[in-house]
């Protein structure tokens, strides 16, 4: 994977609702940025701003829970990781530390914003991965407070998307 376009056709959620003009576009509209060993791309409870979806390197997430801080996910080269806060506009749920030098792709609401207006499937895509990292948060934490206190099932998380983009 070394293009932008090659990563983002590496990701199911892309590939399989973008065409390859659409990736093409998206891809032209993302930066690429680079993090050392050790650099905190997201912390949780902070907004945020965009995703990544890493093209080289490594990440751990991990949660703060009532007895520490705990690992949840080991992150490399195809996965995408800060889409919940993104694509609703939520507080980050986990903090996502370099385990190696990492590059990513940066993708931001604006660069978003056109194709989920052309292509309203993707916030269902986008929907049906939120569901599924809650739930396996969920699972992880063995307390949902943070998200029972949101309550935020597919249709609710379809519509604060739809809500958040037409701003």
């Amino acid at each position: 994977m070394t293009t932008p376009q090659d990563v983002l056709k590496s990701i199911p959620i892309f590939s399989t609702v973008l065409g390859d003009a659409q990736i093409s576009a998206l891809a032209s509209r993302l930066g690429v940025t680079q993090f050392a060993r050790g650099a905190v791309l997201m912390r949780q409870g902070e907004m945020g701003t965009s995703m990544f979806a890493i093209m080289k390197g490594a990440a751990e997430v991990t949660v703060h829970a009532a007895g520490g801080r705990e690992s949840v996910a080991t992150l490399g080269p195809g996965d995408l990781v800060g889409e919940i806060s993104l694509m609703t506009g939520a507080y980050r749920n986990a903090t996502v530390t370099a385990t190696k030098a990492l590059t990513a792709l940066e993708i931001g609401k604006p660069a978003l914003q056109s194709l989920l207006s052309e292509s309203p499937e993707l916030i269902s895509r986008f929907a049906g991965v939120i569901e599924q990292r809650q739930a396996e948060l969920h699972r992880i934490r063995k307390s949902a407070a943070h998200w029972d206190s949101v309550g935020l099932d597919r249709h609710a998380i379809e519509n604060l998307m739809r809500s958040f983009y037409k701003s």
